[in-house]
């Protein structure tokens, strides 16, 4: 209440309305502070206290950031991923994993929804990269999904466009259906040849797998399976031609 009373004062002895910053009024205040307060206000002081203002400032709750994070997870799939996003996209106060994940939960308690109920319809997936840079991890969810562009696009185009412009097209789909894990894969200097080098073995695939069809031939999974082009195992191609069969993308 005191130091209040004090820049009251001052602004009054000044003529002013308000107490607005200036290089005055900043020596004005620094010195009230160290006077009533008994501390020195020092350039150290300052930096530490403006740092813990900012590491505040991540945590504390936010309901909008709360949502962006939430819909952020929708599409990545993973905390740690949406720090590697944010990143991506040049942002400069990048929270705590901990951070997002708290808020995500402080807003389903706020609606009072199921927070572990959601997990279960957004369930963490894991992407992995050997040494080599090829895939040891890829989700079946994700793959499926390249699949049935890269299959709609052959088909539209009776397989005669080159393995380039299907992967131009491709491209372009993942940004007009704002697929933030792919467009973010494809633009991420760790994902993106390992991603393109897939699209292709991908591509390799569904070229066969439309031409045997189109044949009316039997489809030999185990024969695609040791085709060093695709390096596909014959389980991950079962599941890829189960997956467009029921899509009516390819007849069997």
């Amino acid at each position: 209440m005191l130091l209040k009373n004090k820049i009251e004062e001052y602004v009054k002895t000044h003529g002013k309305k308000l107490f607005i910053f200036s290089k005055e009024n900043a020596m004005f205040l620094k010195k009230i502070c160290e006077k009533q307060l008994n501390i020195q206000i020092t350039s150290k002081l300052i930096s530490k206290t403006i740092i813990d203002m900012i590491e505040l400032q991540k945590s504390m709750y936010n309901k909008k950031k709360a949502e962006s994070w939430k819909t952020l997870y929708e599409h990545l799939r993973s905390y740690t991923r949406i720090i590697e996003y944010m990143k991506y996209q040049g942002c400069i106060n990048i929270p705590y994993r901990d951070t997002i994940r708290d808020h995500i939960k402080l807003y389903f308690e706020t609606w009072n929804h199921n927070y572990e109920e959601w997990l279960k319809n957004f369930p963490f997936i894991q992407i992995g990269l050997n040494g080599s840079g090829v895939f040891t991890k890829f989700p079946f969810e994700i793959r499926n999904r390249i699949c049935e562009d890269i299959l709609s696009i052959i088909l539209d185009n009776k397989g005669k466009l080159q393995n380039l412009k299907i992967l131009e097209i491709l491209i372009k789909l993942f940004k007009k259906k704002e697929d933030l894990l792919l467009i973010w894969m494809i633009n991420n200097p760790i994902y993106s040849d390992p991603l393109k080098e897939h699209i292709f073995q991908l591509i390799f695939l569904l070229r066969n797998l439309y031409h045997i069809s189109s044949k009316g031939e039997t489809i030999n999974m185990t024969a695609l399976s040791y085709d060093n082009r695709i390096n596909i195992n014959r389980r991950s191609i079962k599941k890829i031609i189960d997956n467009l069969v029921e899509k009516g993308l390819l007849i069997i």
